[in-house]
Parts: structure tokens; sequence; C-alpha cells
């Protein structure tokens, strides 16, 4: 058995408050959950309202499966989730 682990920094463009950072995250976590049936959860919860981070986990019987669902959900929310962007992402495949 495989295990994937993604970490994603994002940044939220013009995010006001709290309620609309959450509300941002948790839509892009929903998302995720459901395309791809992968564990996702905020990994830090940051006083800044721009920023967020997104801890993303999977498992598989082999390597290059993970490393293609990898590669799918970051194109994912690179041209799906138009209110933010990836600033940073880390990735280990155990």
């Amino acid at each position: 058995m495989k295990t994937l682990y993604l970490e994603m920094n994002i940044s939220i463009y013009n995010c006001q408050s709290l309620k609309q950072k959450r509300n941002i995250a948790n839509g892009i976590a929903d998302k995720l959950k459901k395309k791809y049936n992968v564990s996702v959860a905020q990994k830090h919860f940051s006083s800044n309202l721009n920023e967020f981070i997104l801890g993303i986990a999977a498992v598989s019987i082999n390597f290059q499966q993970l490393d293609k669902l990898r590669q799918r959900i970051i194109t994912y929310v690179d041209n799906n989730v138009h209110e933010a962007e990836i600033i940073q992402i880390s990735h280990e495949i155990y």
C-alpha cells in the first residue's frame, strides 16, 4: 500500500472576512472529497485572511496511480478555483 500526502498553500483574492475564508476553504475541500475520494483537512488555521493550507491524503496500491491523482488534483484546483490560487505545493508518497 502506498500513501499520498499533498499539502497546498492557497492564497485567496480579496478576502474580507473569516467567514468568507472558511467558505472558500470548505468549498475546495468538499469538491476534492467528492471528485477524487480523498481525505482533506485545513491543516493550519492562520489569522491571515488571505491564506490557508489544505492537507490532502489518499491511499492506493501503486505509486503511479497516486502520482496521477496528485497531478489531477493540482490541475483541478488551478483550473476551477477562480477566487484563489495555489502559491506552494509539497507532497510525499510513502
